[in-house]
């Protein structure tokens, strides 16, 4: 990899970076989906149940 233009070498790692970081987003979504809808289904619940709470001040 050797290009004459230095543009091109500059688009070529960009694309490189854009394609990584592409992939390693899907990967980390494919593998933690999961468990990261259990803890937003448990904060959603959490949330539910203490909706109703009012706090009051001590003065």
């Amino acid at each position: 990899m050797n290009p004459l233009n230095p543009w091109v070498a500059l688009i070529e790692m960009l694309f490189l970076l854009g394609a990584a970081f592409t992939l390693g987003w899907g990967i980390a979504y494919l593998r933690y989906r999961k468990p990261i809808q259990t803890q937003q289904r448990a904060i959603d619940q959490f949330h539910r149940k203490t909706s109703g709470f009012t706090h009051t001040k001590d003065t």
